[in-house]
């Protein structure tokens, strides 16, 4: 269940994407670098296009599958400031950051649909 809903906001994230111009998906809209591009990877390069990202992205996305795959949800890992963490911790978290970056990119595309120079 937790991989389920992980690759949910996975989805969910790079839906966001779709319908926008590479312009707007790289447009600032907040004053931190925030991005819709950005939510996925946080560091885009200028050349860099959103089929890029993305396929980058869920490439990504796939080896955690494979390597989550394998592993006991209780399995322990170390971690720098917790001590150790098991596999569901790490689910629990991302499934929380994904949430949190899916609803930054429906307020961003809010903004590109509603902004004074949309």
């Amino acid at each position: 269940m937790p991989e389920a809903f992980l690759d949910a906001y996975r989805e969910e994230l790079t839906d966001a994407l779709r319908g926008l111009s590479e312009e707007e998906a790289r447009r600032r809209l907040v004053p931190s670098l925030t991005t819709v591009l950005g939510l996925g990877s946080w560091r885009v390069g200028p050349t860099e296009t959103m089929a890029e990202v993305v396929a980058d992205y869920e490439d990504v996305c796939e080896r955690s599958r494979r390597l989550a795959a394998s592993i006991d949800l209780d399995h322990t890992v170390p971690h720098p400031r917790l001590g150790r963490v098991s596999l569901r911790y790490v689910y629990v978290h991302m499934i929380r950051e994904l949430a949190r970056h899916c609803g930054h990119a429906d307020i961003l595309r809010e903004q590109l649909a509603t902004g004074p120079d949309a």
